[in-house]
């Protein structure tokens, strides 16, 4: 195996020396699209080579520099079982504690640079890992001479297939509505009203306002209700829906200029060890008058489970109001942001993020970052035009979980009936 490695090696200390892996510049519809760039990832490189063992290291430098403008949770390609879960903890659930951990691993997720990704998002971003590490393993297994030859050549093809110009989801019945999120930390709620009145004359235009979630500590008050109909606005805001004195759903509700409480959505994934509230009994979409919205609520938004069902129902866009502490850091808050666009891209489906104290985005169907507000960004105002078109649709690598499991039950089964054969022929 360690014949494989010889180009990688080689490649690997040209990233860390900071060079550049040229490839074509293109546009399409005025968008230009990125080079594969390398020289960026000199400090994730040498922190990649001090965590893995030597024979490895040419690899898990190259893995970063493919999974970076490929968009994908990653790792180093060949590394077993440990770096199989390692994956999983990087494009799975835990974004908050998971994720944290991944990234000290081989490779880092890299998705706050738009732009090449969500060209091959058809694939899903376990397809696309899928490839990728298939194609390690089939170098490694070659003499040195060709697997160095056949590794130099896929990279180039891999720079230009990620150029190749492609052509916008079409539209189909489109409709667009003027958002804006404005980024408060549990607020008293005299506070937010005061906050939603000065927005509210600042910008007249905005017909759809998204407070991020715990913006309340209870289903929204008539104050509440008297601003969406003095206003004739939109009202999505997360709060608390009791069902006892200590239970409660963590629920985003939105209210209608009428002052109706219109649609509501509770969690479905609570953070594990957390005060979270109780899981959604269901799931639904709110059938706005611009189009279906489906609903994720923070941590939400990390399994695919639960965007999956927003996406099979029809949704048009997905609104994500997120509780993301100030206390936690610029690092966590930089982490967590690199979800939504990814998931924008699989499922070529809009997306308007609002965070307590950043980083909000509003995401367009092809996973590009069209407004951001900062951390902290206490007060910070994020506004745009989400657009509705077509519902979206499930990546390609959906179907790649339940297939695994099943290759996998079929060897552990022939395996056993073969011991099993093996000690009854013996008898």
């Amino acid at each position: 195996m360690a014949a494989g490695f010889a180009v990688g090696r080689w490649f690997g200390r040209c990233v860390s020396s900071g060079l550049w892996f040229p490839a074509a510049e293109l546009s399409h519809h005025g968008l230009p699209l990125l080079p594969v760039p390398v020289g960026g990832l000199a400090d994730t490189t040498k922190g990649v080579l001090l965590r893995v063992g030597r024979r490895l290291r040419g690899l898990c430098a190259a893995s970063d520099f493919l999974l970076d403008d490929f968009r994908l949770a990653g790792g180093c390609a060949l590394d077993g079982a440990g770096v199989l879960a390692r994956l999983v903890c990087r494009a799975g659930a835990g974004v908050q504690e998971k994720i944290r951990k991944a990234r000290r691993g081989a490779g880092s997720i890299h998705l706050d640079r738009a732009g090449i990704f969500p060209r091959r998002a058809f694939l899903g971003m376990y397809g696309v890992a899928l490839v990728l590490m298939t194609l390690a393993a089939s170098l490694s297994l070659l003499p040195r001479a060709a697997s160095g030859i056949l590794f130099g050549v896929c990279l180039i093809a891999l720079g230009c297939f990620v150029n190749v110009p492609t052509r916008p989801p079409a539209g189909g019945n489109s409709a667009a509505v003027q958002v804006a999120g404005l980024q408060l930390e549990f607020p008293a709620e005299s506070e937010l009203l005061a906050a939603l009145d000065e927005f509210a004359q600042k910008h007249p235009r905005v017909e759809l306002v998204v407070l991020s979630e715990y913006s309340l500590q209870r289903p929204p008050s008539e104050e509440f209700k008297e601003w969406c109909r003095r206003y004739q606005r939109y009202l999505i805001v997360g709060g608390k829906d009791f069902v006892s004195d200590d239970k409660f759903y963590n629920t985003v509700f939105v209210v209608d200029p009428n002052g109706e409480v219109a649609f509501r959505q509770a969690k479905s994934v609570p953070v594990q060890f957390f005060a979270d509230g109780l899981p959604a009994r269901e799931q639904r979409l709110w059938n706005s008058p611009w189009g279906k919205i489906g609903f994720c609520i923070c941590y939400d938004l990390s399994y695919r489970r639960v965007a999956d069902r927003l996406v099979q129902f029809g949704a048009q866009a997905i609104v994500v109001p997120t509780a993301d502490e100030m206390s936690w850091g610029e690092r966590e808050h930089r982490l967590h942001a690199r979800v939504a666009p990814t998931r924008a891209a699989e499922y070529a489906t809009p997306i308007f993020r609002v965070s307590s104290s950043g980083i909000s985005q509003l995401i367009d169907a092809r996973g590009r970052v069209l407004a951001t507000a900062p951390f902290p960004g206490q007060g910070a105002i994020i506004e745009g035009r989400l657009e509705l078109g077509r519902p979206g649709h499930l990546p390609l690598d959906h179907w790649l979980a339940p297939l695994s499991a099943l290759v996998t039950a079929a060897i552990i089964l022939w395996l056993s009936a073969k011991t099993l054969l093996g000690k009854i022929s013996r008898l």
